[in-house]
């Protein structure tokens, strides 16, 4: 353990001030404000920036297949204007030791933290069932969290890694979502309804076998925030509840928060994760995102397409072009030329053509909700 810098926070009383003692053991960092007395004369210095310990922080999860997406969203939180109140702590699974310690050098700027994350932590017994796809096993790591986070961050914002930050959430950060409860966004389900108010038979058998969870409450597990203490006992129950009940678990920890949680979540609005079903319904003119979310198989670095298109697209070609190590670790980069992407947005236009006005009650019905709720932030 090894003594780093010192310095002074400053109060009304002339004769009083405390020295911070910082002490810096691997990369966490102890704030110890010590009691200095001094004569009236003396006055503490004031003009060097003290540092802050930080209560809150926004927490991302991933493995190797999502790490440049993540790193993306991780870096944009911290040049947020919300930065001033999180930390952003980024856990790693099955990351060499030189690329981690690549990272904290290369993110060292943006004050990213980096931790390693034990991979048998979500290790599955024999038998229990996750749906091979998009989502990788990594996503069961948020429901493990709540030990490997450092005590002193008591509000936490955890983020999928195919996400992006296209406004200011400091909003989001700085909202102290009450004990025992978390909050987050809706899902898709509640657009779902027919005319009768009648979900398809499919989506409600899935919500019957979760616990028959009110398709109004279904939520999207990309964005949650709650605090730590509540995470002790949410983040466990649901990891359990999927190793029970794997089968019924279609979106996997979605699924599993959603059973655990209902009657405790609190409604954010979808402008924190405006997610692939929401920017479907073409209302960013009229409702301005802050997070966005790629739901969904197809992702904007893999496959530029309506509603993500080329401004989604650049933020991780530039990311690996600034920093070229990291190549090898999104090798899919979508690459088509304009025109071959035009014919995909023809092609998906002609699609959607006939659904257009499902589309539009859609629409209509989630413009008049985000009109008329009374949202928390």
């Amino acid at each position: 353990m090894v003594a780093g810098r010192s310095s002074r926070t400053c109060q009304e009383n002339s004769g009083v001030y405390h020295r911070s003692i910082v002490v810096k053991s691997g990369h966490d960092r102890i704030v110890t404000p010590v009691p200095v007395l001094t004569g009236h004369s003396a006055r503490p210095d004031c003009t060097q920036a003290q540092p802050v310990m930080k209560n809150r922080a926004t927490v991302f999860v991933t493995d190797r297949g999502y790490l440049v997406p993540t790193l993306v969203a991780a870096r944009q939180v911290a040049r947020n204007p919300a930065a001033r109140y999180t930390d952003v702590l980024v856990y790693l699974i099955d990351i060499a030791p030189d690329m981690v310690e690549n990272l904290r050098t290369a993110f060292a700027d943006d004050g990213i933290q980096f931790f390693n994350f034990d991979a048998a932590l979500i290790n599955l017994p024999d038998g229990c069932l996750f749906r091979a796809g998009h989502v990788p096993l990594a996503s069961l790591g948020r429901l493990v969290l709540a030990p490997l986070i450092p005590e002193q961050y008591e509000h936490i914002v955890y983020l999928d890694g195919d996400t992006q930050i296209a406004g200011d959430i400091t909003p989001l950060v700085t909202y102290d979502v009450p004990a025992g409860r978390i909050a987050a966004v809706n899902g898709s389900r509640w657009l779902k309804k027919d005319a009768h108010g009648r979900l398809d038979p499919w989506s409600a058998q899935y919500l019957a076998e979760i616990g028959g969870v009110d398709p109004e409450d279904y939520f999207n597990s990309g964005l949650l925030a709650f605090r730590r203490e509540t995470w002790v006992d949410i983040g466990p129950k649901a990891f359990a509840y999927f190793l029970a009940n794997g089968k019924a678990c279609y979106h996997h920890d979605q699924s599993a928060l959603n059973a655990v949680c209902k009657g405790r979540r609190i409604e954010l609005p979808p402008a924190y994760n405006f997610h692939t079903e929401y920017a479907e319904l073409l209302v960013q003119s009229s409702y301005q995102p802050r997070i966005v979310h790629f739901t969904g198989q197809l992702k904007p670095w893999t496959y530029v397409i309506a509603p993500w298109g080329e401004r989604y697209a650049k933020p991780y070609r530039d990311m690996l072009a600034e920093m070229p190590f990291l190549r090898p670790y999104l090798p899919r980069l979508d690459r088509a030329s304009g025109l071959r992407r035009a014919y995909r947005l023809a092609r998906k236009i002609v699609q959607t053509l006939p659904h257009a006005h499902k589309i539009w009650q859609r629409r209509a019905s989630f413009m008049a909700h985000v009109r008329t709720h009374r949202f928390p932030i």
